[in-house]
């Protein structure tokens, strides 16, 4: 799904002041993929100058990591919720920023193994090349 941009529609609050009512300039896209019999989702939310992507479980989705990176001289990263060795968000989010050249965030809500994790990888590279306008 994805937002478009309008015209504002201007309407009066309250107090007399005018407000401007204007489509997101974000836009969503939404994807899964089965790997090893399990479904998973990956939620996409391109930004100006930024891209958070979720990886969970059908089903069971949650919000357990979070981790950043930006694209600096060395790509300085960081996790901002869970912990550094869960699913690895930050290395993703580090590899993503040096892919894309913008600031990632990454929320990867998964057990992962190296299998699962490069078939993740994978799969979100094979989005970026059929859907390029989502990344």
């Amino acid at each position: 799904m994805s937002s478009t941009q309008s015209e504002p529609v201007p309407s009066t609050g309250n107090d007399g002041a005018t407000i401007e009512k204007v489509e997101s300039r974000w836009k969503t896209h939404y994807f899964t993929a089965e790997i090893s019999e399990e479904i998973f989702t990956f939620r996409v939310l391109k930004m100006a100058q930024s891209l958070l992507i979720y990886i969970g479980q059908l089903e069971n989705e949650s919000l357990d990591e979070l981790a950043m990176a930006v694209p600096v001289e060395d790509f300085v990263s960081t996790t901002i919720i869970g912990t550094v060795h869960g699913c690895d968000s930050q290395e993703l989010a580090q590899q993503f920023t040096r892919r894309l050249k913008k600031q990632i965030f990454i929320s990867c809500n998964v057990t992962s193994n190296n299998l699962t994790r490069v078939m993740l990888v994978k799969r979100i590279a094979e989005e970026m090349k059929n859907v390029p306008d989502a990344f």
